[in-house]
């Protein structure tokens, strides 16, 4: 199983994530279980993919967890691939 803390300049550092699902039971349900491994921070979360994008951008988290019909909406209206826009280097665009 791979080690879930992100080590940067030697030292372990918890994953920070960011959920986003339009279902806010889902949504919550899934923030209290990630809530109970101390390897993973839980740093906000959002009900829409646009609103997603904007958190994302603000609180820079290393993993979305992004619900799968967003993602549709979201690469549709952003155009071209979401991740490729979020992501290029490993620094948001």
């Amino acid at each position: 199983m791979r080690n879930l803390h992100s080590n940067r300049g030697g030292r372990n550092e918890v994953v920070r994530v960011l959920v986003v699902d339009d279902h806010a039971l889902f949504a919550e349900a899934l923030m209290l279980t990630l809530g109970i491994d101390e390897r993973i921070e839980v740093v906000g979360s959002a009900s829409s993919g646009v609103e997603g994008v904007s958190l994302a951008e603000a609180l820079r988290p290393d993993v979305v967890l992004l619900d799968a019909p967003d993602w549709r909406y979201l690469a549709y209206h952003l155009g071209g691939d979401l991740v490729t826009r979020l992501v290029v280097g490993g620094e948001l665009r």
